[in-house]
């Protein structure tokens, strides 16, 4: 509740965050607290979801409407957060609140549920097998959802290595197919900072498992790329039992905000990306995902889903290639109102890269990169692209 002030808001909002999903404090026992975090939303020109244990309870149903009249006609009010990465012996209570809910009339506000990642240990919450696209489906046959929200965090012990990137990749294209498949968008978490701590015992936090700047654009451009309609950071404030290590209390390994209320890089870094995000989302929330083409050994490699366009080519594109053969890129293909844009991501998070794209004719280009524009015409179209960086090009 200390971080619940106009400081806090106003360096939200000025790194680009529009709306808050998950807050620990709940309606029943912190109510002065969210009702001061609602009318700073309101003030900072933010959404809220009302963490409320009562509305998503499947044995309370009869009383939702009463108690969704204690706050759903606050004006950052966009809903209530429901639950956080449920397994599939779930849904069919959590199928139960959403029904209701939709049949209360609340056209343009919802209910907010997380669901797991892929590398996830028991998917059903029964014990039995369940691999992912199923438990996806099985989601939304039983949830009455508006859209897919799920996390996964790729820097971890693993690292950049190739197994783990190749699961984050499989991990974007069932969501993305599951997501078309149900005419719904997905929304994503990027991961801001490491070493998780839940226990809240002190533990060794030596290893560098903490996202770069290259890497936090990585995350964040590879996910638009794939037609993701939010991007979730994991999270803005440090929890407290984060805190702990072997050396004492470190603040500065994990969020936007060190539990001490410290700022740390990563706020930094989503307040650059959001530069990009705001001169682009005319457009990428506008536009559906139609496939990617990869450049080079390690991003061919590392995503093999059916939204790989073997062909390399895409409408007017004819191709991509790279300054050297050690190049990698993604480029993310949408149809844009029926026009054609194109969100091409340096896939190294090391090293500047140079790519060019290669097309049938000469066409005019909007190009959208770092936040700014400009236009530019030809047959051919050079960009040189930062480590991790992604640029929109339009076609005219």
């Amino acid at each position: 509740p200390d971080y619940v002030s106009d400081y806090y808001f106003g360096l939200m909002q000025e790194a680009g965050v529009n709306f808050t999903v998950v807050s620990p404090e709940t309606w029943g026992a912190n109510k002065q607290s969210v009702e001061e975090a609602l009318d700073l939303s309101a003030k900072y020109n933010m959404g809220y979801f009302v963490y409320d244990p009562v509305v998503s309870d499947s044995g309370k149903l009869d009383t939702m409407q009463e108690r969704l009249d204690l706050y759903m006609s606050h004006p950052a009010c966009i809903g209530v957060h429901s639950i956080d990465e449920p397994k599939a012996n779930a849904f069919d209570a959590l199928g139960k609140v959403y029904e209701r809910f939709g049949e209360l009339g609340y056209n343009n506000q919802y209910l907010f549920t997380n669901l797991l990642p892929n590398y996830a240990a028991d998917l059903s919450g029964a014990g039995s097998p369940m691999v992912y696209e199923e438990y996806l489906r099985e989601y939304f046959e039983k949830v009455d959802s508006g859209f897919l929200s799920f996390d996964h965090y790729p820097f971890t012990r693993a690292g950049m290595g190739t197994d783990n990137m190749r699961q984050y990749f499989e991990n974007l294209s069932a969501v993305r197919q599951v997501a078309e498949e149900n005419e719904i968008p997905f929304w994503t978490f990027i991961q801001l900072g490491g070493q998780w701590n839940d226990s809240g015992a002190p533990r060794d936090i030596t290893y560098p498992l903490f996202p770069s700047e290259a890497e936090t654009y990585w995350n964040i451009n590879t996910s638009l790329a794939y037609g993701a309609k939010a991007i979730e950071y994991y999270c803005i404030f440090q929890p407290i039992n984060y805190i702990y290590t072997l050396d004492g209390f470190n603040f500065e390994h994990f969020a936007m905000f060190g539990a001490a209320g410290n700022i740390n890089s990563w706020y930094y870094y989503a307040k650059n990306a959001d530069m990009q995000i705001q001169a682009i989302d005319h457009v990428l929330m506008n536009a559906s995902s139609e496939g990617i083409i990869t450049l080079g050994r390690t991003a061919s490699s590392n995503i093999m889903g059916d939204e790989k366009i073997e062909s390399g080519s895409f409408r007017q594109l004819t191709g991509i290639t790279g300054e050297t053969e050690d190049t990698n890129a993604i480029v993310g293909c949408f149809d844009y109102l029926g026009g054609t844009a194109l969100y091409v991501v340096n896939y190294s998070v090391y090293d500047k890269q140079q790519v060019t794209l290669h097309f049938d004719a000469k066409y005019g280009y909007d190009v959208v990169q770092r936040g700014r524009k400009v236009s530019v015409a030809g047959k051919d179209l050079p960009l040189t692209l930062e480590a991790g960086e992604g640029v929109l090009v339009t076609l005219r």
